[in-house]
């Protein structure tokens, strides 16, 4: 099962800056590097790290939000 947690951003089209950390709620920053010239495709894993905790989420990245 996927974690359900809130982002901040609002554009679809590409991965969230930041998510909240699953573990403790603290602010976990995107660390993929992402080529605006090859945008990702569903199923793709992007990287987060929070900076309060320190662990690192790889979250598969998919534009349909079935929630």
């Amino acid at each position: 099962m996927a974690p359900d947690f809130p982002i901040d951003d609002d554009d679809d089209t590409t991965p969230p800056s930041t998510i909240v950390c699953p573990d403790c709620g603290g602010m976990a920053h995107l660390i993929t590097h992402l080529d605006p010239e090859a945008p990702l495709a569903p199923g793709e894993a992007v990287a987060y790290r929070c900076r309060d905790c320190l662990d690192r989420w790889d979250v598969i990245w998919d534009t349909d939000d079935d929630t």
